[in-house]
């Protein structure tokens, strides 16, 4: 009996060892990293990360995986970023955060109507001053942005408790803004008393009356649901921002160039998805909102909003934050 137990012992070691090594063998494991974003699943960003995921894990035959953090329960841009840097995550959907906290040389894309549209913002980004901003991340973050895959956001508008017609009737109104220098100048420029809040906290901060009004775009507005407390939307159309892709610059080292290429082209697939369902959803969700009680206010001296932040520029150089061509070089671009 004892020689039996002894000799199924050895030929189950015999099996499993051979199994372990053929597997091994014919299934290496496969690459699996981390793709995260604040936004909800639903919304745009989500959508086009999920795209991302599936083209991602087919155009590499399954050898690379990537597993989805999709949510505000996440944290904020500034927790993400954080997480991008350390390489707890290795790539993130995003806005211009990082840009604007990183490389403030360049940080115009929260001043409003420095972009003019779409294709001015897609020229900027495929210019040397893409370039250049690529460069100056690496260096100060370790992270990269494919500026050849921008998605471009739905133009921001105001959302406020009560009408707003020009730039002087949001004179010390108590206002949201995101913790970024170019909003808070811009908005403190038009007369707004700011506060930064993060975007996951601010519908909170808005039934609470810490703020009465503040921007967005029309898809990640009807998300977060800050239409239900501020009924008024005031088409400003002040910033035409971006959607990014930012990667960890370390791990993305790690790649050959068959793995950078999947990822790549993955992005740039996704992010016409972003866009197309941003564009979408902005005419349905605006209809649906419309439908229960929220008001778009016409008649806007938008010209009034402009000469406000008129002056932004001359005091971005002056304090050394731009360079002196910094906006010349933006404007060049407009056409």
């Amino acid at each position: 009996m004892k020689k039996t137990v002894v000799l199924l012992v050895g030929l189950l070691l015999v099996f499993f060892g051979f199994s372990a090594g053929a597997q091994t063998q014919a299934a290496p494991k496969a690459l699996t990293f981390k793709a995260g974003t604040f936004v909800v699943l639903e919304g745009a960003w989500g959508q086009g990360m999920v795209r991302f995921k599936e083209l991602v894990e087919k155009n590499s035959n399954g050898a690379m995986k990537v597993e989805l953090g999709i949510g505000p329960q996440l944290g904020s841009d500034e927790d993400m970023s954080q997480q991008l840097e350390l390489n707890a995550i290795q790539v993130y959907w995003s806005g211009d955060y990082l840009i604007s906290q990183s490389v403030p040389e360049w940080d115009v894309f929260g001043s409003p109507y420095a972009i003019k549209d779409s294709a001015h913002l897609k020229r900027v980004f495929g210019s040397d001053i893409g370039k250049d901003i690529q460069t100056r991340l690496i260096q100060k973050r370790g992270i990269r942005v494919f500026t050849d895959a921008i998605a471009t956001r739905t133009p921001r508008m105001l959302w406020a408790k009560s009408p707003i017609k020009n730039a002087s009737d949001v004179k010390n109104v108590k206002m949201r803004v995101p913790g970024l220098k170019s909003y808070v100048d811009a908005w403190k420029a038009v007369g707004a008393n700011v506060t930064p809040v993060p975007w996951p906290e601010l519908f909170g901060a808005l039934q609470t009356g810490i703020v009465d009004m503040f921007e967005g775009d029309i898809p990640p507005v009807y998300a977060m649901g800050g239409w239900q407390v501020c009924k008024y939307m005031i088409p400003t159309k002040h910033i035409t921002g971006p959607v990014l892709v930012f990667m960890n610059e370390k791990w993305w080292k790690t790649l050959n160039s068959e793995q950078q290429g999947i990822i790549q082209e993955a992005a740039k697939e996704a992010q016409k998805l972003v866009e197309k369902i941003g564009n979408d959803e902005e005419g349905k969700f605006l209809a649906e909102m419309k439908t229960k009680g929220v008001v778009v206010v016409d008649n806007v001296d938008v010209s009034s909003f402009v000469r406000a932040v008129s002056g932004l520029s001359a005091e971005s150089v002056k304090s050394g934050r731009w360079m002196p061509d910094t906006f010349s070089r933006i404007q060049a671009l407009r056409n």
